[in-house]
């Protein structure tokens, strides 16, 4: 999932306040207080003072995506309960939020200055991703779980974010050193090499280039299917070529949100409070219905699940960031906006990364000698521990990076 899956905003702002921030995924989105040009008229005069408004419901949101794809590594009785084996598709989550974000703030960024400063957009993907990944990625050399002394060709796959093809196309070199978490990442990484280049080279062409996109990757997954009945699923549930629609979702929501007619005619459509609350009932009864990846074995299953169930899942979760964005006061919107939400949504990165280390040192170290007779109460303590590394992560490597990203965008 992930993920980096948070962007931040760009507010000359008091110091609690750090640059943009992307989920999600990471996706997509991924996790700091993330911002969107105001779909609400009545911010406007936010929007006319050149910064971004702060949008605490889709930190919500990515606490939601996160324990998602936490509850489907777990495989505990609450996350069965909640998602039973779904779970995974928190990730496409991310990669919405991922694509909503970033084209979010680079379109505020185009309007602002008339074009999109790649080079600043870089250093402050690198600021916010990289020293929390260079820790990980440390921490697991030191471990060095289970792969022995083949770590360090492991660590270089990662390092230049090929983990998701890694996987994807059974290269081997990642399975068991802890870094296969590494892969939506690299979807990621992928995402930011490209879609930028194309927001300030194609402007005027990025509906027609991200619908277009979002069509060649559905087909593209319809060729892999019926070519190679014999591929694993992830083929297809672990690749930039076979992800980028559901980043592409993300992209073409935040378009329309930022076009007025567009914008108009969804606060004219969808502004019943009742409307977020269907939504978030039908991504609920979708994610306990996706089941595992590998679940469809026969053609017409695979079409059905990674060309129909699973596009619709990315179109309803970016269809909901829609609804809340024209109605941020609905009562849906002030539930993910709940300060324990967005606080577990700003550090949703760092638990993408950390969670699986944080399980099994539950195992190894808090229950080393009794197991807990409640799975349920193990899992909780899986849960628990996991803040703790996230947040130590994120107070500790996170924000003073996150602090030099933003005066380096204020001094830009």
């Amino acid at each position: 999932m992930v993920l980096e899956l948070d962007v931040r905003s760009e507010r000359v702002a008091d110091s609690e306040r750090v640059a943009d921030s992307g989920r999600v995924a990471d996706s997509g989105r991924v996790a700091e207080p993330v911002t969107i040009l105001p779909a609400d008229p009545a911010e406007s005069a936010t929007a006319a003072t050149g910064k971004f408004a702060h949008v605490p419901f889709l930190d919500g949101l990515r606490a939601w995506a996160i324990f998602s794809v936490m509850t489907f590594h777990n495989y505990g009785p609450i996350g069965v309960f909640l998602c039973k084996r779904g779970g995974w598709v928190g990730v496409d989550a991310f990669f919405v939020l991922s694509g909503f974000l970033i084209t979010s703030i680079l379109l505020k960024e185009q309007r602002r200055t008339s074009t999109i400063s790649l080079k600043h957009f870089y250093m402050r993907r690198a600021l916010r991703l990289v020293p929390a990944f260079m820790l990980f990625m440390a921490a697991i050399y030191i471990l060095k779980p289970a792969h022995g002394p083949n770590i360090l060709p492991a660590l270089a796959i990662a390092a230049v974010y090929m983990v998701d093809y890694d996987l994807a196309l059974s290269w081997g070199i990642v399975n068991g050193s802890g870094l296969e978490i590494a892969w939506s990442l690299s979807v990621e990484e992928k995402f930011y090499m490209l879609w930028p280049a194309l927001m300030k080279n194609f402007r005027k062409h990025l509906p027609q280039i991200s619908i277009a996109t979002i069509c060649g990757c559905l087909i593209w997954k319809t060729f892999l299917i019926l070519t190679m009945q014999s591929m694993t699923a992830l083929r297809l549930s672990a690749a930039f070529d076979t992800k980028v629609d559901a980043v592409m979702i993300g992209c073409l929501a935040a378009l329309a949100l930022a076009h007025e007619g567009t914008r108009a005619w969804l606060q004219k459509h969808f502004s019943h409070g009742l409307i977020p609350f269907a939504i978030v009932v039908v991504l609920g009864y979708y994610m306990r219905g996706m089941g595992m990846p590998d679940g469809p074995t026969t053609v017409v299953q695979r079409l059905m699940y990674w060309d129909v169930r699973l596009p619709i899942f990315t179109a309803l979760f970016a269809m909901l960031i829609l609804t809340l964005s024209v109605q941020p006061r609905c009562l849906v919107a002030r539930f993910f906006s709940l300060p324990p939400l967005a606080w577990i949504g700003r550090i949703s990165y760092s638990l993408y990364l950390w969670h699986g280390l944080a399980f099994n040192f539950t195992i190894l170290y808090v229950f080393n000698y009794t197991m807990p007779s409640s799975r349920a109460f193990l899992e909780l303590t899986d849960y628990a521990v996991a803040i703790l590394f996230a947040a130590c992560s994120y107070y500790i490597i996170e924000r003073p990076f996150l602090n030099l990203k933003e005066r380096f965008g204020n001094k830009r």
